[in-house]
């Protein structure tokens, strides 16, 4: 009985230092691309739209935007779309994400950033958690991360506990409810093509 004790209680700590040897490595990986961003966010000599494609160059190789692009369609819907649908959907849907990122980073104010130690929500899966902390506010931002062939890559982002992945798979299921893939693609066309005041 103490042999089985001892055996489930060295596989638990097993189990924590792959945890928090994978912790570290994304943490590493998260903290290196979130200090490149709050710097470009602080740069006075930027414009915004300078800032913004510095930002993205920066998030591109740790974001899996096109993972992110098969889950907001899921199980579903993904099978719905033809090879070329799929392919221009997630083009389509990498621009979208990539500005909704951009927007939503830029609106907080970075006085002090603090992270929690990382949780595992599933197999070779972490979540980092950030607090945005400023004078009047504390905004929590997770990050969730997997290893994708030896990288850490950000999957989904959370704003104060809402997914950004899940918002945008609840607004396309029901357009596809109700609509075809085709029609979801002509809608993002047209929502990433600026109006003639703003080109």
């Amino acid at each position: 009985m103490k042999r089985v004790i001892c055996m489930a209680a060295v596989m638990v700590l097993g189990a924590q230092a792959v945890l928090a040897g994978a912790g570290a490595d994304a943490n590493a990986v998260l903290r290196k691309t979130v200090d490149k961003v709050l710097a470009l966010l602080d740069s006075k000599e930027l414009t915004r739209a300078e800032r913004q494609a510095k930002i993205i160059d920066t998030i591109n190789p740790v974001f899996d935007f096109e993972l992110m692009a098969k889950l907001t369609l899921g199980r579903k819907y993904w099978p719905a779309f033809s090879k070329e649908q799929r392919q221009e959907f997630t083009d389509l849907f990498v621009k979208q994400l990539q500005g909704t990122y951009f927007e939503k980073v830029e609106q907080f104010n970075y006085e002090k950033v603090e992270y929690a130690d990382p949780v595992s929500p599933g197999k070779n899966k972490i979540a980092i958690t950030q607090a945005v902390l400023s004078k009047d506010d504390k905004v929590e931002i997770t990050y969730m991360m997997a290893d994708r062939d030896g990288v850490w890559k950000v999957y989904d982002v959370e704003v104060e506990h809402v997914s950004i992945v899940r918002s945008y798979a609840a607004e396309y299921g029901e357009k596809l409810s109700k609509g075809t893939p085709a029609e979801l693609i002509d809608e993002l066309k047209a929502k990433l093509t600026p109006a003639d005041g703003d080109k």
